[in-house]
C-alpha cells in the first residue's frame, strides 16, 4: 500500500509540474514575437504533452534507464 502511495505522490508531483510548463509554453507562445522563438515553442509544446502522458510510466523508465546504464557500465569494464 505504502507502494502504491509513494507511486500517486510523485505521479501528482511529475503530472502537476508538466502542466505547469505546458501553461508557461502556451503563455509565451501567445507573447513572443520573434518567428525563431515561436517554431521553438510550437515544437516544445507536442514534446511537454507527451511527457505528461509519460508521468504514468515513469517507473518503467527509471528501470528502463537504469538497466541500459548498468549494461553499458559492464560492457565498459568489459572491454577496457
Amino acid at each position: 500500500m505504502n507502494a502504491l502511495l509513494v507511486y500517486m505522490a510523485v505521479f501528482i508531483a511529475l503530472l502537476c509540474r508538466q502542466i505547469v510548463r505546458l501553461e508557461e509554453d502556451i503563455i509565451s507562445f501567445s507573447t513572443v514575437r520573434s518567428r525563431e522563438t515561436k517554431l521553438e515553442i510550437r515544437g516544445r509544446i507536442p514534446r511537454t504533452f507527451l511527457d505528461a502522458i509519460l508521468c504514468l510510466v515513469w517507473p518503467y523508465l527509471v528501470c528502463r534507464s537504469l538497466v541500459t546504464i548498468f549494461k553499458n557500465r559492464n560492457m565498459l569494464k568489459g572491454n577496457g
